[in-house]
């Protein structure tokens, strides 16, 4: 549900009350590895028309794919992985680093936003791919 710091303190409490518990201890892993991937902060909350996570308000949304990403979960969740590690790589990053990086930010939505609809175009693969590099960059 997106309360990361909320679910390891969980999986710390099974742990202390069953130190053998197997199934807590992989998810206090997992939770682990998550927040060094997105940090702590919980996800804004879903949209309520479309249950979905988009970085974006979804009632606002006027571009085809927009309104595509905002009525698919799993793209929703994606675009909400890409605007999370995109920010995070850009705090990281050195002030030359960072505009390169905007530029490149720009760059993909321009490109994604002029590619939906076309044959052949996978959304699902186009962010897949641009998560892809930002975890790369964020390594």
């Amino acid at each position: 549900m997106g309360e990361r710091k909320k679910a390891l303190a969980d999986y710390e409490t099974a742990l202390r009350l069953d130190p053998s518990n197997e199934n807590a201890a992989s998810g206090r892993r997992a939770m682990i590895a998550e927040i060094a991937k997105f940090g702590s902060e919980p996800l804004r909350a879903m949209n309520a028309a479309s249950g979905n996570a988009a970085s974006f308000d979804c009632a606002t949304a006027t571009r085809e794919v927009e309104k595509v990403i905002c009525a698919d979960p799993q793209l929703g969740v994606l675009d909400r992985q890409i605007a999370e590690t995109y920010e995070r790589v850009l705090r990281a990053a050195t002030a030359r680093l960072a505009a390169d990086l905007r530029k490149n930010q720009r760059d993909f939505l321009t490109t994604r936003n002029a590619s939906f609809g076309r044959p052949g175009y996978d959304l699902k693969k186009v962010m897949k791919d641009r998560l892809q590099r930002l975890d790369a960059m964020a390594s």
